[in-house]
């Protein structure tokens, strides 16, 4: 029920609201960007004290796995729940980071869902063994032939996740996977609800844009704040916050100087914050990106063909 009335709150609070702007800001505020989004939400949490305890029960059940994954100091990356009624379409198959020019370690995400789920409600379709490069080359393959969703979820292997409630799942973030279509009530369809949240290992940086998380718990929270164990000292680097959170609401600026910062601690993810300025037409992104491959730095392989290509679009 509580997950229910945030989200009956929440699209109450768009309805009503007159000024386009300003809707535009409450929607990214309290939702996340999510494929096939008819009938489907996805709502960013609040950390209230019953999400919080939550959360800590799911990571303090789960042992010292969470923590052999990623470590105790992992950043809490995302803090959410996808809600699909009946008449939603199955999404498009993805990952929520990419293999393909990219370095970056995956993010963990740990999928919970809050009622029994049954295959006419959609649930989550998962591709096992899909979480490399030669699976993401393949889906792209598929797509640029505009090969149809059912045949490439079949070609992937995807099995529906139908599970109890409160059943956790664990995924890493380069696997494949999508929503399943919550068929018709009359066909069986209901109300699906996914509780997830994605913890981050640390000096490892993906494309945040399409992360869903609160703008005041970026940054803030790690594993270790959840997990029970002895606490651990995470100052909040201020700097860091700042140019990430400029980089997620769209500033090209803000995206160049975020990846500089990485590139300066050895985190890959500087790679991903110059390709998002450079298809932000930031000529400077380009420039970036063309000395990393002509370096070959940052898990990116030395590749001087691929660098005079770079500056040439810049």
């Amino acid at each position: 029920g509580v997950v229910d009335g945030i989200l009956e709150d929440v699209l109450q609070d768009l309805e009503s609201e007159a000024d386009d702007e300003v809707r535009k800001r409450k929607r990214l505020r309290d939702l996340g960007s999510v494929h096939a989004e008819d009938h489907r939400w996805d709502l960013k949490l609040p950390l209230t004290s019953e999400v919080r305890s939550t959360v800590e029960v799911l990571v303090q059940s789960m042992g010292t796995l969470l923590e052999d994954l990623v470590s105790r100091d992992a950043i809490l990356a995302e803090l959410a729940c996808i809600v699909s009624d009946p008449g939603a379409k199955q999404q498009p198959l993805h990952a929520d980071t990419l293999r393909i020019g990219s370095a970056c370690a995956p993010s963990l995400t740990v999928f919970v869902p809050l009622q029994d789920t049954r295959a006419s409600m959609g649930p989550t379709i998962l591709c096992q063994g899909t979480h490399n490069l030669s699976s993401h080359l393949s889906l792209f393959k598929c797509e640029q032939v505009f090969m149809p969703q059912d045949v490439i979820v079949k070609k992937h292997r995807g099995l529906p996740a139908v599970s109890s409630s409160g059943t956790a799942i664990i995924m890493n973030s380069n696997l494949l996977h999508c929503g399943g279509a919550n068929l018709p009530a009359e066909m069986g369809g209901s109300r699906r609800r996914l509780l997830y949240v994605t913890f981050q290992t640390p000096d490892n940086t993906p494309d945040r844009s399409s992360f869903s998380l609160r703008e005041e718990l970026l940054e803030e929270l790690h594993l270790s704040d959840f997990d029970g164990g002895a606490p651990l000292q995470h100052p909040l680097d201020s700097q860091r916050k700042a140019l990430l959170l400029g980089s997620l609401r769209g500033d090209s600026e803000a995206m160049i100087e975020f990846g500089l910062l990485l590139q300066s601690r050895g985190d890959p993810g500087a790679v991903e914050y110059f390709r998002k300025a450079a298809l932000n037409k930031n000529a400077k992104g380009f420039a970036l990106l063309a000395d990393v491959f002509e370096r070959g730095e940052l898990g990116i392989p030395k590749n001087p063909e691929e660098a005079a290509k770079l500056r040439n679009f810049g």
